[in-house]
């Protein structure tokens, strides 16, 4: 199954594996499984280490060799994406969120994510 990361389930796999649920564990360890991050989690993370998050190397060399490490391929962001995001209600204001959301639509993919705000969207959210 292909799957798309939330950035903190992304950041929990890299710093705190505990946090996920029990089966989001079991699916991020299933070799069956693809994983991937949206190119909107690098830029939130980006935004984030320039303002909050301390991450232990620059982020672009951190997203990189995390995704490497534990397998996951990265996503970009494509005009049908946006052609998604435009569709969306106004229910979740975190602006990395909705494309992520949007990604998942034009896409087919579960979002692996705790966020129950993400779960009021027609999208598969696994957690």
């Amino acid at each position: 199954m292909n799957l798309l990361l939330d950035t903190c389930t992304f950041l929990w796999m890299c710093n705190s594996p505990e946090s996920l649920s029990e089966d989001a564990l079991k699916i991020v360890k299933d070799p069956n499984n693809n994983l991937f991050l949206s190119a909107a989690s690098a830029w939130e993370l980006i935004i984030k280490t320039a303002k909050t998050l301390n991450l232990p190397e620059p982020t672009d060399k951190y997203i990189k060799s995390r995704r490497n490490r534990l397998g996951i391929s990265s996503v970009e962001i494509r005009e049908s994406d946006l052609g998604a995001l435009l569709k969306l209600p106004e229910l979740h204001k975190d602006p990395f969120d909705r494309l992520i959301i949007a990604q998942s639509i034009s896409r087919s993919m579960p979002i692996l994510s705790p966020d129950s705000l993400i779960s009021k969207y027609p999208v598969q959210v696994i957690w």
